[in-house]
């Protein structure tokens, strides 16, 4: 089971943000073989991110094209998120990472992708900054 601790280096040593977490989780793992993953830290998409997707985009698409908003969110997805292949017992599938997953960056990329789609229909998608 894959477990994330939140950490940075200082003076040369990693420093976990919960270090008393971290010592319990690896109570829970004496005695396996482990594997150490260090990356940068990628902020998710915002609430305000979220609520413009499902408030704006999500909503406008579903009215303009008449689907329901989970299947215009799977069409999306399939349309702008490449797919990733996963093997179970030799029968491969195609999965799709989760919007919620989307670092700000890549969210903003998914957003621009959508923008350009739908004006491509004559649907104008505004801008985040065009309701404040």
């Amino acid at each position: 089971m894959e477990k994330v601790f939140g950490c940075k280096i200082e003076g040369g040593k990693l420093v976990f943000t919960s270090p008393s977490s971290f010592r319990e989780h690896c109570k829970t793992l004496i005695g396996k073989e482990l594997v150490l993953t260090l990356s940068d830290r990628k902020k998710k998409r915002s609430l305000l991110q979220n609520n413009y997707y499902w408030g704006v985009i999500i909503k406008i698409l579903s009215e303009e094209l008449g689907y329901e908003t989970e299947e215009m969110h799977e069409v999306l997805k399939s349309l702008f998120i490449p797919p990733k292949e996963i093997i179970i017992k030799g029968i491969p599938f195609e999965v799709r990472k989760s919007t919620s997953k989307l670092n700000k960056k890549e969210f903003m990329e998914y957003k621009d992708a959508i923008q350009r789609w739908a004006a491509s229909m004559d649907i104008y998608i505004p801008d985040p900054n065009e309701f404040i």
